[in-house]
């Protein structure tokens, strides 16, 4: 085949005439000056000024200086597309899908991960902190290894001394006299050694000076008229006197009694309790 069979030089009237072209004719417009390609079922305009209607391969494509320049003089329209390419795809996402986690994760150092816990709110969180807050009931905490401890007292126990008094047993050992005079002492009309309570609490010890009391000495202790505890003075000195430890519930309001019942008798004696506080 010569060459002169594959370029032919047609008018634009010819050209758009033509409805079957050989493809592998290589066509000149000697209307305009232009050679025709035609490709693919399509003829191709191939301008010897203007190269945007060449069709693009693998060999033929190239950029303009004045495309590098739109480059290097763009930096704001650049930035501008890094910037929405970012947000379309998404930080988080973006970040770990390089590392085969799911988005919201963040890798450990030996590749295992932290799965997020808390809120981002961090004031919906309080009930997951390492550090719980103490109960909320009125009472004093402190921290103590892992747990709260309740402080009483603020720091210790509150302690008072309570209901005292001071009498003289009959001879059969029955205290006559609440805080008794001398002079009452044989007026069995007088009443009992009734104390009043004035806060809830425990009492925990009895203090006492008896006459005639021995460390055989038996006492009995009413609450409202019943009969709580009973003790047994054998802590008692050279003195006569001593402490004994006892526990009997006690709320505000009650009344408190201290009656003799075995054993040697006490004579003229004073005691108190000491109450520990609720």
């Amino acid at each position: 085949m010569e060459i002169q069979d594959i370029i032919q030089g047609l008018t634009q009237a010819q050209i758009t005439a033509i409805t079957s072209p050989d493809e592998r004719s290589l066509i000149v417009n000697t209307t305009l000056n232009q050679a025709v390609i035609f490709v693919n079922g399509t003829f191709k305009q191939a301008s010897f000024t203007d190269t945007d209607d060449i069709p693009e391969g693998t060999t033929n494509k190239y950029i303009t200086t004045s495309d590098l320049d739109q480059i290097t003089t763009n930096q704001t329209d650049i930035t501008s597309l890094q910037t929405g390419k970012e947000d379309a795809f998404g930080k988080n996402t973006a970040f770990n899908k390089d590392f085969g986690t799911s988005a919201g994760e963040v890798l450990e150092g030996d590749t295992t991960t932290i799965t997020p816990t808390q809120s981002g709110d961090i004031s919906t969180n309080n009930a997951k902190v390492s550090f719980p807050e103490a109960p909320s009931d009125g009472k004093q905490y402190a921290r103590k290894d892992a747990a709260w401890d309740e402080v009483t007292g603020g720091g210790g126990s509150s302690l008072i001394a309570c209901c005292p008094f001071g009498a003289k047993s009959d001879s059969t050992g029955k205290f006559l006299i609440a805080n008794g005079r001398s002079t009452d002492a044989d007026d069995s009309t007088k009443p009992k050694t009734r104390q009043p309570i004035a806060a809830a609490g425990t009492l925990t010890k009895l203090a006492y000076k008896t006459k005639d009391g021995s460390t055989s000495t038996r006492m009995k202790i009413h609450v409202n008229g019943s009969v709580e505890a009973t003790v047994v003075l054998s802590s008692m000195n050279a003195n006569d006197g001593g402490i004994e430890t006892i526990s009997v519930s006690v709320d505000a309001g009650d009344y408190v009694e201290i009656e003799y019942d075995g054993s040697q008798k006490p004579g003229e004696c004073t005691m108190y309790f000491i109450q520990e506080l609720s």
